[in-house]
Parts: C-alpha cells; structure tokens; sequence
C-alpha cells in the first residue's frame, strides 16, 4: 500500500508535467504569500477548544460536533472541494483507514465549501462511509481560522482548468480553507491539529492513529504497522 505522503508527491510530480509554468508559478506564489502572512498562526491549534458546528450532509441531514462526541473523539477534517486532486487522495487514504479509526474509537467527518450536490458527488467518488459536510460559505471554517482569500491571478488558473468556484460553492466569496485536521477529544479539546498553506501537504494518518491510541489510553506496539499510513 502506498503512503499518502508518496501519492501527493506522485500528485504533485504530475501536475508539474502536465500544467504550464504560469498556471505552476500561480499556486506557488499563493503559497509563497500565505506562508509571509503566516497563514496557519491565525487557525485553532492542539490545546485549544473547538467549537461546536451543525452542518448539513447532502441528503439534509444535520450533523453537529456535539452529538459526535457522544460515541467517541472526532477526526474533523477540511478540505477544499472534489475539484482538487490532493483533497481526493487525503479522503482516499482516509477511507482506506476508516475501519482503523473506528476501531480506536474515534469517528470520522469531512468539512467543504462545496455544495451538497458537489459533496455527494465526490462522496461517491470515492465511496465514502464518513459523512461530508456542507460549510456554506466557510462559516465554521472562519471559526476555525482557516480561511484565506483566493488571490485573481489563482482564480484565472482555476477558471482556464475548469473550475467554476460559484458554481462549485454557491458562493462569491472566493474564498477556501487551509487544509487542516483536526482529532477533537469527548471534552471538545483538540489533541491533535494539522494546518498547512501548501494544500499538497496533508496529515499523516500515523499521527492520527496515534493520537486517537493516546486518547483511548492504549499502549502503542513499537512496530511497523503505522509506518505504511505516513
């Protein structure tokens, strides 16, 4: 089984043969101005508090944090869209290890800006027995602090590949979350968050693991078996 660190990598090597250098110089330099700003030091770090959120998934059903943490932590997860290719393959290696998380107990849901009729899709995609969430206008993501304004020249990029974020987002705002995991204990503590500007990076889902054994008070085994989640 391929690490998740390796397909974004394998990701990212191919996106750089297939998209011209403008459209590359375009991210990177988004990149480049959300590190300068240090984006990430604005989002809700391990130790804090999380708040609560009632979202929707795409048949209407309602989903708060409260209610998860009834049965266990929760793993909260943010991403952008099923337009992005390295999203798809973090909710991929997820579901892969969706039977390991709940064995440890922890339970498992995604967060996006995209429609429920975009969310239900890409649920599909992939096949996905954890629920998608709808932040209509990254309402709960602004109370995470991990939104951020998409800059023009990245939203021309996003346009000449197809993307149509109104449509995608039902929202004019342009704007989108960091990516960002979050294991969220039965207190509503976070014990574990991950936030990074380069959306080709995502959590480890070793670290995950590991933090919900912590939680769950079970000695961890010192062998291999977390290294393949990396």
């Amino acid at each position: 089984m391929k690490s998740l660190k390796r397909e974004l990598n394998l990701m990212k090597k191919e996106l750089e043969t297939l998209l011209p250098h403008s459209f590359q110089e375009a991210i990177r330099q988004s990149i480049i101005d959300l590190k300068s700003k240090n984006q990430k030091s604005q989002a809700l770090q391990a130790g804090g508090w999380a708040p609560n959120f009632v979202l929707s998934t795409p048949h209407g059903e309602l989903v708060s944090l409260q209610s998860l943490l009834h049965n266990g932590p929760v793993v909260v997860v943010f991403y952008q869209g099923g337009w992005n290719p390295y999203c798809n393959i973090q909710l991929k290696a997820l579901q892969a290890h969706a039977h390991e998380i709940q064995e440890l107990g922890g339970q498992l849901v995604a967060i996006s800006p995209e429609s429920p009729e975009y969310g239900l899709t890409t649920a599909l995609a992939h096949q996905l027995s954890f629920d998608v969430l709808n932040d209509q206008d990254n309402m709960i993501a602004q109370r995470y602090g991990l939104n951020f304004t998409i800059p023009a020249n990245l939203r021309n990029v996003y346009e000449n590949l197809g993307i149509d974020l109104i449509q995608n987002n039902r929202s004019v705002s342009f704007e989108l979350p960091m990516a960002a995991t979050y294991v969220i204990d039965q207190e509503r503590r976070i014990a574990y968050s991950f936030v990074e500007e380069d959306f080709s990076k995502r959590a480890p889902i070793s670290d995950i693991l590991s933090v919900l054994y912590d939680l769950k008070k079970l000695p961890m085994v010192e062998d291999n078996r977390l290294a393949v989640y990396s």
